[in-house]
């Protein structure tokens, strides 16, 4: 009785072992299921596998996964890389497919030179289709390697090779199936669309074919990818993702083809998305690590020895209208030394604010001088995307004429006026004047950067720009910032950054207006041409002076004279209607104000010297009044009714913007006079 027992205990142990490993058999029986008469269909994909191409689907036995010699074979229908086999009848419920053919290259553009074959190992108890695809095939022969040799149950040998997938290329979210994916679904599947570009990479079919088969058994064997490949890998993601150009191609190729071969077949592929998972793959392989607000600036060597950017810098920021955030929107890793497009002398980059009564711009120029003979300039260590985040470095000739048309460089009282609103010279104005935009708490901020000094010095530690002086001996100075004081001092190094101001009397002597003269007294007068809305929905050019009339010695006129003699033969007073499209222009809101002294309803507008048309029409104005040809009365303090006419008040206020009010003025004051002239009638 005591060896039966003993013997039943050896036994117990034995069908144990053999449960979990015996023969390359599961650790779970999850049940034989035989397949009957199914029709297996799917899309095979690299690109799409070219019609004609050879699918092949491999019985395999229910406990090993060995092939047992029995298959259905069938081939490729259309370019598109469908495929379906009816009567499909198999031992167990798992099976491998196999594709053998060639493909479209949505690198090139071109059908492939060669033929691939790529594998995908399938449960088809609850399904009928199976697409085959570079996923399908990274993860086969990790599945056959943790049942076979590691005892896992199929289902979860195929849970743990997808996750091990997903995680090395960083791919994240509900990414589903990968024998479920295409190329041409929804936005999940994009990350097969990105797997596949990433690994064909822009060398032959045997490059292709070779760098697939040792990602696939370094994953079979560790379970994540290890390899001098993978860094090549990275080096062509970071090439297509930080060119817009080339990815966008390659999109177009790919959606070529299928309107070509497919015709009613949408290519739905999601850019954007793609680019992240590109972004993300290529920055976790270089090991750069986060590019938020807290590291913008921050330079970094890429260590892979394989990549061709070994021991080159990477530099996060932001290389756009956005501000990095602490979540890393609107920044972003570049290669220091790829050539940048520099910006052209316009002021569409450069943004402006208000400080004081000044208008600055918002960043550092980056206008290049390319061959200018004697312009002295440069990136911060010859590095091109130094001047992208910091802008460009000027000796001070070339930092005098190399702000746009219409800015220049701050004056030495304007520096000084800028320290003094930040609370003078010294650590606040320093805190201050580094103050970032920040969108997400609604602030705006001179966003100052410590780009270093000359060409080589003082990065992320302080900076330099360069301030307009009329120093007699000749002395230069820059207005100094760094952690902890903002300063005006003398510059003895050659090269500072530019930060330039708005000029509004050179931007307005830059403005080419047409000129008419007056038959009268020959005055030259200049005027332009802006819209004037009428009722129902009608529209006129008008032509408007951009200086005030002076006929006959006078420059200021009653109101009856401003109607009846002021302006030339053809033209006239503009009326109230006129003066209010003109500030209403850019979508300014007026105001209405009861008034004490008249009572009567005083019009406010509060708008921008710099914004068009003001600028061309009022110049250098700071203040002044016109007549419309708008008349009324109101009545005065005394109770007395006033014959009135309605005036346009114009005054700037301490941020450099125009307080405009539209009254009534008793007709005996004398105001200037601007005329203007009807032009051409349209509907909009």
């Amino acid at each position: 009785m005591k060896y039966l027992f003993l013997f039943s205990i050896i036994a117990l142990f034995f069908a144990c072992s053999e449960n979990n490993m015996a023969g390359g058999t599961s650790e779970e029986a999850e049940g034989i299921v035989a397949i009957t008469d199914r029709e297996i269909a799917g899309v095979t994909q690299k690109g799409p596998f070219l019609v004609g191409s050879s699918v092949t689907i491999q019985e395999l036995d229910g406990k090993t996964l060995v092939q047992t010699g029995r298959s259905f074979k069938t081939s490729v229908k259309s370019d598109y890389g469908d495929f379906s086999v009816k009567s499909v009848n198999l031992a167990s419920q798992y099976a491998l497919l196999e594709v053998t053919g060639y493909f479209y290259n949505e690198v090139t553009g071109k059908k492939s030179e060669g033929m691939i074959s790529l594998n995908a190992l399938t449960d088809l108890t609850n399904r009928n289709n199976v697409n085959v695809n570079v996923l399908t095939h990274l993860e086969a022969d990790r599945v056959l390697n943790l049942v076979q040799k590691q005892g896992l149950s199929f289902t979860k040998a195929k849970k743990q090779a997808e996750s091990e997938i997903f995680s090395s290329f960083r791919f994240t979210g509900n990414l589903g199936s990968p024998e479920d994916m295409d190329i041409f679904s929804e936005e999940s599947d994009g990350a097969l669309y990105a797997l596949s570009v990433l690994m064909l990479g822009d060398g032959s079919v045997a490059d292709f074919s070779e760098r697939l088969a040792l990602a696939a058994r370094s994953f079979a064997e560790k379970g994540e990818w290890q390899g001098a490949e993978k860094d090549e890998v990275a080096d062509w993601a970071y090439q297509i993702e930080s060119s817009a150009d080339r990815l966008e191609e390659i999109n177009r190729n790919l959606a070529d083809w299928m309107e070509e071969k497919v015709g009613d077949k949408d290519a739905y592929i999601n850019l954007p998305y793609i680019n992240e998972l590109l972004y993300r793959f290529w920055t976790n392989e270089y090991h750069l690590g986060p590019c938020d607000r807290d590291h913008s600036g921050v330079t970094k060597k890429i260590s892979n020895i394989h990549s061709k950017y070994y021991n080159k810098d990477f530099i996060c920021y932001s290389n756009s209208d956005d501000t990095c955030t602490d979540d890393g929107f609107g920044c972003r890793w570049y290669f220091a030394e790829e050539p940048m497009e520099f910006n052209d002398d316009s002021t569409d980059y450069l943004g402006h604010m208000t400080i004081g009564d000044v208008f600055w711009t918002a960043k550092n120029l980056e206008y290049d001088f390319h061959d200018t003979v004697n312009a002295k300039q440069a990136c911060y260590r010859d590095v091109p995307t130094y001047c992208k985040m910091y802008g460009m470095l000027y000796d001070y000739r070339t930092a005098l004429k190399a702000c746009p048309v219409g800015y220049r460089l701050p004056k030495y009282g304007e520096v000084e006026n800028l320290l003094q609103y930040y609370g003078g010279a010294g650590k606040n104005a320093a805190d201050s004047l580094l103050v970032m935009n920040d969108y997400e708490r609604g602030i705006s901020g001179f966003q100052a950067l410590l780009g270093g000094h000359g060409e080589y010095e003082g990065l992320n530690e302080n900076t330099a720009l360069w301030i307009s002086s009329d120093d007699s001996i000749g002395t230069r100075y820059v207005l100094w910032i760094d952690s902890s004081t903002a300063e005006i001092r003398p510059y003895s190094s050659e090269l500072a950054y530019v930060r330039c101001v708005l000029d509004i009397d050179s931007l307005v002597a830059s403005q080419e207006y047409d000129e008419m003269r007056d038959s009268r007294d020959k005055q030259l007068y200049h005027y332009t041409n802006i819209p004037s809305e009428l009722p129902g929905s009608l529209w006129r050019d008008i032509l408007i002076f951009v200086e005030n009339v002076h006929y006959d010695g006078d420059s200021l006129y009653s109101w009856n004279d401003a109607v009846e003699v002021a302006c030339p033969e053809g033209w006239r007073l503009p009326t109230i209607e006129e003066w209010k499209g003109i500030f209403t222009w850019n979508g300014d809101n007026p105001s209405n104000v009861l008034s004490g002294d008249s009572s009567q309803n005083v019009e406010y507008y509060n708008v921008s010297r710099i914004d068009d048309p003001f600028y061309e029409l009022f110049g250098k104005d700071k203040k002044n009044t016109y007549w419309t040809s708008s008349a009324g009365t109101f009545v005065n303090s005394l109770g007395e009714n006033i014959s009135a006419g309605y005036a346009v008040n114009m005054n700037t206020n301490e941020h450099n913007r125009y307080e405009v009010r539209i009254l009534l003025d008793d007709k005996q004051e004398r105001h200037s006079v601007r005329c203007v002239k009807d032009e051409k009638l349209y509907n909009i």
